[in-house]
């Protein structure tokens, strides 16, 4: 499913157009109405060949609404660039079509309207204008023809011409659902409903999801696509849900619909390539030789998705990298495309990519600068993870190749990284008694994931073995686990021993004995219960046998008889069952335990 829009000057038909091809007049406010303009966005819809419906977005062209022309671009997979055939390419023609290059638009379909009004060799000369500036500032070349909306010349042409278009556009689909809200209001007996153009991931009645950047989740009640009740919307196309969770005014055009486990983060600033405004006599691009509008240091405003929020902007290498500083948090996903307007007016200055989101140090950025410089333009997922494993030293699913990188699983490493991580595991991993896993990463600081794929590797190696949770080094024949305990640990195990009620080392306030009883747990040589309660390894096996003494499987017992049986009280005895229940030896059963095994 794809959908649509319009693009082009005030006055150049947009909104004429749309209703000749959908039979939809989109301008729905008395205000536009009133002045005969488009304000805001519009929205339409026709049928392909297959039935399917085909989104159509009509935006204002006049240039004080540049923001809500960049509300209706972000999700669309074909626009159509008006120019009216008797005046000619006009300024909002070019900003809009900046526009829709700066927002990944790959098909613009040249749409001559009013054709009616002037003779076939100015709407011809008209047309070979508008493309030939097309050309020159997206590096496209564009589909064009000559309609009119008044007498309908050529408009059933330039449907198919459409569909042909978008059969060649591939829907971009990711594992989690982005619906930026364009409208939010409230129907009587229904409820709250927003608005939006639905890309990513299909969405159905029911779906939990979350609202960034609030935060805040909200429920699927209903779903309408093209004026029809649905229990499943597919991208992309437009959408109105009915939700719960939330009230009218708790959300906002520009938020963000999504599933919990998505890419998108909401952060206050990232670091941006950034690409500098495009005449009529320039081409878009990175390296382009014009003098920047944006000043350093200078507030101006970031519209990305259909919203748009104040931002400083600081230049962190020429006029090409820079590190941008939101006023308010904003939801972000890496490589996302966004446009800088000057601060409080309409005036196009720029725009650019997300190239790394969050917070960043000094040094970090310095480090980013070098990468990124070397490495653009970035413009793929492939290059975003290629970044990852330079700045980083390791990357998932990074696809790269070279001798000095190793693969592990799904994880791709520097040689130097994958060297100092091993060599940082065997050294923990040789601590008397262990290291587990979650210790482990908060010493090496890496994805537990990119962890796994490292510890697999070196148990099959046979450089680690497991015990329980703890990874050591191999052990050799005829080890004694107690040897190379500290005095403090032989002393505890001592004590372990002698205490058949459970060992508390909080009660005794010994400086590092924790450690230490951390150490015998890991040996094997204690076992822990709740609440801080410690037995020796032999203690635990004395007491387990008692209580289970006489017993077959599926016997039952109650608390009161292990107690008797144990001489413990109920502080003691419940931690004691809990343990025996997680060894597998009981279950529970209401206030009674099932003999598992004896």
């Amino acid at each position: 499913m794809h959908i649509v829009g319009t693009a082009g000057h005030v006055d150049h038909g947009k909104t004429e157009l749309i209703k000749a091809l959908t039979g939809v007049d989109t301008d729905r406010l008395p205000e536009e109405k009133a002045r005969g303009m488009t304000i805001d966005l519009g929205f339409a819809h026709f049928k392909d060949d297959y039935g399917q419906s085909i989104g159509v977005i009509d935006v204002p062209g006049h240039e004080r609404f540049i923001r809500n022309m960049v509300a209706g671009s972000w999700s669309l997979s074909c626009a159509m660039l008006t120019v009216a055939a008797n005046e000619g390419w006009m300024q909002q023609s070019e900003d809009h079509t900046r526009v829709l290059t700066a927002m990944d638009v790959k098909k613009i379909i040249v749409v001559i309207t009013k054709s009616d009004l002037t003779d076939m060799t100015q709407s011809v000369l008209t047309k070979d204008d508008a493309v030939s500036r097309v050309r020159k500032i997206s590096g496209i070349t564009p589909e064009s023809i000559i309609v009119s909306a008044r007498t309908g010349a050529n408009i059933d042409t330039l449907k198919n011409l459409i569909i042909k278009t978008l059969k060649s556009v591939q829907v971009k689909s990711s594992d989690f659902p982005c619906i930026y809200i364009d409208r939010v209001f409230t129907v009587k007996g229904t409820g709250t409903v927003i608005t939006g153009s639905l890309a990513g991931r299909a969405i159905t009645i029911e779906d939990e999801l979350v609202l960034l950047p609030a935060g805040k989740k909200i429920r699927i009640r209903g779903i309408q696509s093209y004026f029809k009740d649905v229990q499943k919307a597919q991208p992309v196309s437009r959408v109105a849900l009915n939700i719960s969770g939330l009230k009218k005014d708790e959300l906002k055009r520009g938020d963000l619909i999504t599933s919990e486990k998505t890419q998108f983060t909401v952060e206050n600033e990232f670091i941006a390539e950034i690409n500098r405004p495009v005449t009529s006599d320039t081409v878009l691009t990175i390296s382009g030789s014009n003098e920047s509008l944006i000043k350093n240091h200078s507030e101006t405003e970031i519209a990305l998705g259909t919203g748009h929020a104040p931002a400083l902007i600081h230049f962190i290498y020429k006029r090409q990298i820079a590190r941008i500083v939101l006023k308010s948090p904003a939801p972000l996903l890496l490589n996302q495309p966004f446009l800088i307007i000057r601060h409080g007016g309409s005036t196009i200055l720029g725009n650019g990519r997300v190239a790394w989101k969050g917070k960043t140090e000094r040094e970090i950025r310095k480090k980013l600068v070098e990468i990124l410089v070397s490495m653009q333009p970035l413009t793929a997922e492939k290059n975003i993870n290629e970044l990852k494993l330079r700045l980083f030293g390791y990357a998932e699913n990074a696809h790269s190749e070279g001798s000095d990188l190793v693969i592990s699983g799904k994880w791709t490493f520097t040689e130097e990284k994958f060297r100092k991580i091993n060599q940082a595991i065997l050294k923990l991993a040789g601590c008397h008694g262990g290291i587990t896993e979650t210790e482990l990463k908060d010493r090496v600081n890496i994805p537990r994931k990119a962890l796994k794929s490292i510890l697999e590797n070196l148990l099959t190696s046979g450089s680690l073995k497991k015990i329980r949770d703890f990874y050591t080094l191999k052990a050799l024949p005829g080890h004694n686990p107690e040897t190379g305990l500290s005095p403090m640990a032989k002393k505890l195990l001592g004590d372990l021993e002698k205490t058949k009620n459970g060992y508390e080392p909080k009660k005794e306030k010994i400086q590092g004995a924790r450690k230490e009883i951390r150490t015998l747990v890991r040996l094997g040589l204690a076992v822990p219960t709740e609440g801080g309660i410690y037995y020796s390894k032999e203690n635990y096996s004395k007491l387990t046998a008692l209580i289970l003494k006489g017993y077959n499987p599926e016997d039952r017992f109650s608390i009161p008889e292990a107690k008797e049986r144990t001489s413990l009280s109920r502080k003691y005895i419940i931690p004691l069952l809990n343990r025996m229940e997680k060894d597998g030896y009981v279950k529970r059963d209401g206030n009674e335990r099932v003999v598992l095994k004896s």
